[in-house]
Parts: structure tokens; sequence; C-alpha cells
């Protein structure tokens, strides 16, 4: 998913700097460069969270009564 954001912000980067970035290439910039931005700032939270999750279940199957 992170790849594919960065690969589109490329492109549609690119295409603005060649037609000057007009409107629609604007609008396509900021689709895929807010994602892309939030994404890269909350991944470590969200990966961390996730490990955090994972640990925590695989914890109780070890616990027998």
């Amino acid at each position: 998913m992170l790849l594919i954001l960065i690969a589109a912000s490329g492109v549609s980067l690119g295409i603005g700097i060649a037609l000057q970035f007009p409107t629609l290439i604007l609008l396509a910039l900021v689709g895929t460069g807010l994602p892309l931005a939030v994404l890269l700032l909350f991944h470590r939270s969200i990966a961390r969270r996730l490990l955090l999750a994972k640990y925590q279940k695989s914890e109780e199957c070890l616990i027998q009564p």
C-alpha cells in the first residue's frame, strides 16, 4: 500500500511538473499525498500496536490453569 502511494505521488508530481500543474494534476497530488503523509506519520504506532496485540494474544495460550 505504501509503495503504491509513493509511486502514485511520484507519477502525479512528474506529470504536474511536465504540464505546469493544471488543476486536475494538483488534485491528484493532494489525493495521493495526504494518505501517504498520514501513513508515514502513523505507520510506526500502528505497526507497534498490531505487534503488541499479536504478542498478547499468543501469550494467552501459554498460561494454563
